[in-house]
């Protein structure tokens, strides 16, 4: 039964409708592509998570086909479902000009923190941040550029009922130069790790800066946060090893003058400390997955 629609339709040789694709018709659309920009494979990636973990929904983003009947948008999509050997239910367009590629994809893209606004989530961004360190912390890729999907990264936020208190509780350090959503996630893993009283009184401390001794790991850190690290530039890497090795020192107890990020292996790069309670984080999210 056809839904009334909102307007008139008019007759064209645009037509659009609604299908399940499955992996053996990516692979028949895929081998009639228009020229077209190179795949993304990190997207095609995370399309393919979402899609094995039943998260992909039918919105009305899908295929575009030209008159030829070539694919001139949704070769990623079609990649994903390949990969994932998953059926998915897609709008699909047929029959437009095949000159259509000129206007493709000139939107402006739509962040993870856009999605959480949508969702009706306060301090969208600063939230956003704190789900991709939990993510990359969780998978052992602090130092690697990937991110969540938004199915995983909601499957977190669905678990971490108080990561949005640590999100809140974490915003009074943005006057210091830090990151909020890394001092968030740190705040959250700290009480999964049953410290955070003393979580609450570093931040605060990062914050204030007041009643800090010398060999406090937090003054070391505010101190570098303002200073920067001399001859090294404050790269984003480098702010977050820092931050970490500083961090863990306050949680554990430990007397430091002087924080720096530390080089390692054959490659020189920047060492990420593991974040203090990341056990309890891993403990903390499989068992919260678990059937």
């Amino acid at each position: 039964m056809s839904k009334k629609t909102l307007f008139p339709a008019i007759e064209s040789d645009v037509v659009a409708y609604v299908a399940d694709i499955s992996p053996a018709d990516a692979d028949l659309l895929l081998s009639n592509r228009a020229p077209n920009r190179r795949p993304n494979g990190a997207h095609v990636e995370r399309l393919a998570a979402d899609m094995k973990m039943g998260g992909w929904l039918l919105t009305g983003q899908g295929i575009i086909l030209d008159e030829d009947g070539r694919v001139q948008d949704g070769q990623n999509r079609l990649l994903a479902i390949r990969l994932s050997g998953v059926t998915c239910r897609l709008l699909v367009v047929e029959g437009v000009s095949r000159d259509v590629w000129r206007a493709l994809d000139g939107g402006m893209k739509r962040l993870l923190s856009h999605r959480l606004q949508q969702a009706g989530q306060q301090n969208a961004t600063t939230l956003a941040a704190a789900l991709n360190f939990l993510w990359q912390a969780d998978g052992g890729l602090l130092t690697s550029p990937k991110a969540p999907t938004t199915e995983q990264a909601m499957a977190i936020l669905g678990l971490a009922k108080d990561l949005p208190e640590s999100v809140s509780t974490a915003r009074k350090v943005r006057d210091a130069a830090a990151s909020t959503g890394t001092f968030a996630a740190l705040h959250f893993m700290a009480a999964l790790a049953g410290r955070k009283a003393i979580a609450d009184v570093a931040l605060e401390e990062l914050a204030t800066g007041a009643n800090l001794e010398k060999g406090s790991p937090i003054l070391a850190l505010r101190n570098w946060l303002a200073a920067g690290d001399g001859k090294y530039t404050r790269t984003a890497q480098r702010t977050l090893a820092t931050s970490i090795v500083a961090w863990n020192a306050r949680l554990t107890g430990k007397m430091l003058n002087i924080v720096k990020a530390v080089r390692g292996g054959e490659d020189g790069r920047i060492n990420i400390p593991e974040p203090f309670g990341l056990a309890d984080l891993r403990k903390f999210l499989r068992k919260g997955a678990a059937p």
